[in-house]
């Protein structure tokens, strides 16, 4: 993997954790493009790196102009596409994963998403770019100090967490503030 590319998860994924619910259209560019990556590399795992930059570009700014477009509606895809991701990336630190089994994992995680965000808007925008941030860095994590998948499990939950505290409690002070 390019230095250029897991600067880019890094990148992306602090700003999912920590910015997700305030930087919503960020969030989305940042989903399309994890997800993006994650599924260019599934459905063409044969293929150059850019093939995969391309598939993340294209996702994300897809999500950036569906999020000025059609919120509501786009908050649902969010939801399919980070759950999706997220239940992705924690499978495959535990256990290898390819062909058809890839897509059913994914799309298991992405009906949870969409229950979720239709049910909880405001919460589910925090928990999921709480998840998609964790994730994305967890996995970059895995990548680069080699850690087995309980680790990697650990440091994905410990990232959660915290970034699930932390946006709750930028939502808090915003609301003082007004």
């Amino acid at each position: 993997m390019s230095a250029f590319i897991t600067l880019l998860r890094v990148v992306g994924g602090l700003f999912a954790l920590l910015f997700g619910r305030s930087l919503f259209w960020l969030f989305l560019a940042v989903v399309g493009f994890l997800a993006g990556f994650a599924l260019g590399q599934a459905l063409f795992p044969d293929a150059s790196p850019l093939v995969h930059i391309l598939a993340a570009v294209g996702l994300g700014l897809l999500g950036v102009f569906l999020a000025r477009a059609i919120p509501s509606l786009v908050l649902a895809g969010v939801g399919f596409l980070a759950c999706g991701y997220v239940l992705l990336v924690l499978v495959r630190g535990m256990t290898p994963v390819s062909g058809l089994l890839q897509w059913v994992v994914f799309i298991a995680g992405g009906l949870v998403g969409v229950f979720l965000a239709n049910r909880f808007f405001d919460w589910a925008l925090v928990i999921f770019s709480s998840l998609t941030g964790a994730a994305a860095l967890a996995a970059v994590g895995s990548d680069l100090l080699h850690f087995s998948g309980a680790v990697q499990a650990v440091v994905f939950v410990g990232l959660a967490v915290v970034g699930i505290m932390f946006q709750l409690g930028l939502t808090r002070r915003g609301k003082r503030r007004r």
